[in-house]
């Protein structure tokens, strides 16, 4: 839901867990006019409302400073949002963090990967831990709620300390965060995520050659985690070290694993990333049938042993990732690429980077880079920025980060945006659109009007929202015809029905615009006018027991009975429904059907029922729940497709919709109301039919 642009290749960092880092080198930059031209006229064409700067180490750009700025100031009055990926916790200029703060940003991540100095020199992570502080008060000083640390266990050499020593790292930033904020009167308290996942030595890295925690180490360091997080207000999250043992068999087998593969599918493995879906006896059989004996692969490698991946050539020198490899296991660092005498990536300002005098080293790790060439590459960029002199912060920007917050709920920014206009549409949602969920319809309107570039009035406060009031919700899965929502542009529109037309060419296949109407300031909401809805439900007649004399028999129950009830569960919490006291009419066979499946595009022999139901202010009845209990707890396994026909006002026996009543008059009917009644006892529950309702 964001578009992301991809900045540079490549990372200097090296980091010796890291594969992508050894074998993107060297580091190539895009040229910063392209990256600012490229993301504004995606965010544009996409419609989405955030943007992210991606790349291996975002902040390692040479000019990631001004970079942002101009970014920011494009995004800014567009109400975009920008996230910026992989930062390191140190190097970060205030004045970045402002510009981020400028574009809604709500929290930050930082992977200091390991918990203690030992072995973030180990992995060769160059941070400290005053870095790390002074990044968490900087964040939290400018009204960040929440910081995100990625840690690993599992690393070579790694003891009990420095597994404990990763959850006391969340608690210090946390103190600092709760320090900041107390200083500047500011309620409630940040929040500090640390997420630990499980180290899997990798090919073409220094660490190729370690052994990899079994499961059950890696359990029992998860354990001194959760022992050590018990009496802190951090939140720890852990990966499962399952997934992370089949990873680990896999990032170094070698061509016996096709043949497992193979087998694991053909047993039904799918989706073995997701937790709920992974079935480790399905891969556990499959090695054994196949003869594979999986620890072979996770033990130490002698380093003059040959590995399966010896042939793939990734441009680096013999040796290198060896000597890497002997550094770690002493605990050395190896400064980045190109800092170790002078840091000329990260100056920010053109008249620094000219007059820095330090050389640039180069550790000849085979790829060749050309580091004179890319410092002047860097200056070219400085310079295409604007980036002339040292960026000097404002007083307002000083004063934002040093103002305390005055007692009480601070009063939100006020959004200028002029006047707004009211207008109604109608649409469709058929074909894929059907399964959009009412939050992804939330998402997808919004990003149609940017597409044509048509202003959409915003909420004022501290996060703005398009203004948009949507007809009752569509459960997940039914296709409509008769779609309504009231929204506010700041542009006048001379045919609203035209503006409909350019919507739908510029929204996702199956969400139609019908038609559009201007609102005035006393015309009623879409939801204050809708008090009914028709739906067909179509039954497949070769799976119906009897064909269609089975509908007209359960019909007749349905009409004989004076009350018939369903459960609605929504998140384990039960609800009794009336469905009768909703149904106004329920018809088997109604010649109106026809036409309406017809336009949703469904065909077959089928058998229709026309059902209208009330809206009240208390409550519908679903679509679905309806056919359940039109079916029976004995037929609830038939199945059966669903059309929403029409919203509107109803009137002698009819519907009207918003766009045809009247200058939108209320027709007034008889107000329902929604039968309460308690929770059934368990035995009761469990004869009802249990529907499954989308959020």
């Amino acid at each position: 839901d964001r578009m992301s642009i991809e900045i540079a290749r490549g990372c200097t960092e090296g980091c010796r867990f890291c594969q992508a880092g050894m074998i993107y080198r060297p580091v190539r930059e895009r040229d910063p006019e392209q990256i600012v031209e490229t993301i504004v006229s995606a965010v544009k064409k996409s419609g989405y409302d955030e943007a992210s700067l991606t790349s291996l180490s975002t902040a390692d750009y040479s000019c990631i400073a001004p970079l942002i700025k101009k970014v920011a100031d494009r995004l800014a009055p567009e109400k975009v949002s920008l996230g910026v990926s992989s930062l390191r916790a140190y190097g970060l200029e205030e004045d970045v963090l402002d510009d981020i703060t400028r574009v809604r940003a709500q929290g930050v991540t930082f992977a200091p990967e390991a918990g203690s100095q030992r072995m973030r020199d180990v992995v060769n992570k160059n941070v400290t831990e005053e870095q790390l502080m002074t990044t968490a008060e900087r964040i939290f000083a400018r009204n960040y709620a929440s910081m995100k640390l990625y840690f690993m266990i599992g690393l070579p050499t790694e003891e009990e300390r420095d597994v404990r020593e990763i959850v006391r790292v969340g608690v210090r930033a946390l103190q600092a965060g709760k320090r900041i904020w107390r200083e500047r009167g500011k309620p409630g308290a940040p929040k500090v995520t640390v997420s630990v996942s499980t180290h899997v030595p990798k090919p073409h890295t220094p660490f190729q050659w370690c052994a990899m925690d079994a499961p059950t180490s890696v359990r029992e360091k998860q354990a001194w985690l959760k022992d050590e997080v018990r009496t802190t207000n951090v939140d720890l999250r852990m990966h499962d070290s399952e997934t992370s043992w089949l990873e680990g068999v896999f990032a170094r087998g070698d061509r016996r694993l096709g043949a497992v593969l193979e087998r694991a599918y053909k047993k039904g493995a799918r989706f073995d990333s997701w937790e709920e879906h992974m079935r480790l006896d399905l891969w556990e059989e499959a090695f054994r049938e196949e003869g594979v004996e999986p620890g072979m692969f996770l033990g130490t490698i002698p380093i003059s042993a040959k590995l399966p991946w010896d042939h793939i050539d990734v441009g680096l020198e013999e040796g290198f990732l060896a000597s890497e490899y002997r550094k770690a296991v002493k605990s050395r660092l190896s400064p980045p690429c190109g800092k170790a005498a002078g840091a000329f990536i990260h100056h920010t300002n053109l008249e620094d980077a000219r007059n820095d005098p330090r050389k640039l080293v180069c550790y000849d790790c085979g790829v060749g880079c050309d580091l004179s060439a890319m410092r002047k590459e860097r200056l070219v960029f400085l310079s295409r920025l604007g980036a002339e002199k040292k960026r000097v912060r404002t007083e307002e920007e000083i004063a934002l980060v040093r103002a305390k917050v005055p007692k009480g709920r601070a009063a939100p920014p006020r959004v200028v945006q002029g006047e707004p206009r009211r207008f109604r549409f109608a649409y469709e949602k058929l074909g894929p659109s059907a399964f959009l969920s009412h939050l992804d319809l939330i998402r997808a309107i919004p990003r149609a009007f940017r597409r044509i570039d048509v202003p959409m009035f915003h909420s004022s406060g501290f996060h703005p929202k398009p203004d948009m009031v949507f007809g009752p919700a569509l459960s997940l899965g039914i296709y409509s015809l008769d779609e309504y929502i009231d929204l506010k542009l700041t542009c006048d529109v001379d045919d609203p029905n035209e503006l409909a037309k350019s919507l739908t060419a510029h929204s996702a296949e199956g969400l139609v615009f019908t038609a559009g109407v201007a609102l005035g300031a006393n015309d009623p909401g879409v939801n204050k006018i809708i008090d009914s809805a028709r739906y067909v439900l179509s039954f497949p007649k070769s799976a119906l027991p009897g064909g269609r004399a089975f509908l007209d028999e359960r019909a007749a129950f349905f009409e004989a009975q004076t009350e018939l009830k369903t459960l609605r569960k929504i998140e384990g919490i039960g609800k009794w429904v009336d469905v009768k006291a909703f149904v106004r009419t329920l018809t088997v066979g109604d010649a109106r059907c026809e036409p309406i499946v017809a336009r949703a595009g469904i065909d077959g022999d089928m058998v229709h029922v026309l059902v209208d139901v009330a809206i009240t202010p208390n409550g519908a009845v679903k679509a679905h729940e309806v056919g359940a209990v039109l079916l029976g707890e004995a037929h609830a396994h038939v199945p059966y497709v669903v059309v929403r026909a029409r919203m509107g006002a109803h009137e002698a026996g009819e519907i009207h919709t918003p766009l045809d009543t009247p200058r939108f008059r209320k027709v007034k009917t008889e107000r329902l109301v929604e039968p309460e009644h308690d929770l059934p006892p368990i035995a009761e529950e469990r004869a009802e039919p249990e529907i499954t309702v989308a959020p």
